[in-house]
């Protein structure tokens, strides 16, 4: 379920296509990251961590309600991406509700 969800993501990030980045999201993803959102968002990452070049294996956690999903994903710039996907456990579409890009140089930005 999750990795060809994450993988969907992380390559609309690369190729800056929204529509595939988007394609899985839960309706509310989808009005809180419209396409300015999206490219205001990859303009950033991609100016601190580089461009997604490919990721480990993932991570599978549940927590409440949600399952969360992390991988740790390596770009051009940085080695050690963590990106959490967050889908709700009662969702039989397995529609993203949560996404974060988190890393060292990331994070000294905000």
């Amino acid at each position: 379920m999750a990795s060809p969800i994450m993988d969907g993501i992380l390559q609309g990030f690369n190729n800056n296509d929204y529509h595939e980045y988007s394609r899985d999201f839960s309706d509310v993803m989808l009005k809180a990251h419209g396409r300015a959102k999206f490219q205001e968002t990859r303009d950033f990452i991609i100016s601190k961590a580089g461009r997604y070049v490919s990721r480990g294996e993932s991570q599978v956690m549940e927590q409440g309600s949600y399952i969360i999903v992390i991988s740790k994903a390596r770009f051009t710039k940085e080695n050690e991406v963590l990106v959490k996907v967050v889908f709700s456990a009662d969702d039989p579409e397995h529609k993203v509700m949560g996404l974060w890009f988190d890393s060292p140089k990331i994070r000294e930005s905000l």
